[in-house]
């Protein structure tokens, strides 16, 4: 009804409410797109099935990026998927957001779209340095910027990781720059009405858990880490920036009590241990065969 406008006034449900103004667009927009050759019922199934098949090579990209091997990587898409399949009350308060009983029960599906989108774009970070990849890195960034407040949260903090390293290596730092800045203009449309009005949308506040599992999963990870420091895989170092901008970010975020569902990130995190673990299980692997050599 509102297509080609990204943002209009919806008069369905209640008293009506200002549609993407508060939410990114491109979900609905692309389902809308697609409605006129597909018909809308067909596009919707359509953009919802393309997220989820295409999850198992987002991962795999994922890990490669990583440096993984293919068998490693293969075990990553593998793990992760099946953790998808847990219910999200095992892990959060609330519902973890780009699970399966996120989508398909609650129904959170930009959130899927935006977590398969966001795989890819991790993938992309480490080669943003090839002028090869800007392009496609900037278009996915905006992609999720238009697609999922959480997911591109995420990636630009990831991408700010691999921003700080190259600063520490005194590497050229103007196209993570340049890239950030292209992507403001390309989501501008939307992102500046979104926070010049942002005060007039309400949140709920709602605490973030560290409970027995996710205590766990981050002990794991800080072990992890350390080990792979000291075999000098030195290819984790953003990644371990990255988790430390993220802690920085609950801290700042509950601190000043601002209204946003941070249980929303622990699924990343989870994620990051299932792809250390595929490294370790490689990793032991491999010592069990120069010892039998």
């Amino acid at each position: 009804e509102l297509f080609p406008r990204a943002i209009g006034w919806n008069p369905n449900g209640y008293l009506g409410f200002p549609h993407n103004q508060f939410y990114p667009p491109f979900f609905s927009y692309l389902v809308a797109l697609l409605s006129f050759p597909l018909g809308l019922e067909v596009a919707f199934k359509l953009i919802v099935s393309l997220s989820i098949l295409l999850l198992p090579f987002a991962f795999y990209f994922f890990a490669r990026s990583f440096k993984l091997s293919e068998e490693q990587s293969l075990l990553f898409a593998l793990l992760s998927l099946a953790f998808l399949t847990l219910p999200s009350n095992w892990f959060a308060l609330a519902q973890l957001g780009a699970n399966f009983d996120s989508t398909f029960v609650v129904g959170l599906i930009p959130n899927a779209l935006g977590f398969t989108i966001l795989l890819f774009y991790l993938s992309s970070v480490p080669k943003l340095k090839n002028k090869k990849y800007f392009i496609i890195s900037t278009l996915l960034l905006s992609a999720l910027v238009l697609t999922h407040l959480f997911s591109a949260i995420i990636a630009v903090l990831y991408s700010l990781s691999f921003f700080f390293v190259s600063l520490i290596q005194k590497e050229n730092t103007k196209l993570y720059i340049k890239h950030y800045l292209l992507s403001f203009l390309l989501t501008s449309f939307w992102s500046i009405p979104f926070l010049l009005k942002r005060n007039l949308s309400e949140s709920a506040f709602i605490p973030f858990r560290i409970d027995f599992y996710l205590t766990i999963a981050i002990i794991l990870i800080c072990l992890l880490l350390a080990f792979f420091f000291y075999k000098k895989e030195y290819s984790f170092l953003p990644l371990s920036l990255f988790l430390l901008l993220l802690l920085l970010f609950f801290v700042i975020v509950h601190s000043l009590f601002i209204p946003l569902h941070t249980y929303r990130f622990i699924l990343i995190i989870y994620i990051i241990l299932l792809l250390l673990s595929s490294k370790l299980f490689r990793a032991n692997l491999e010592t069990s065969v120069d010892v039998q050599a």
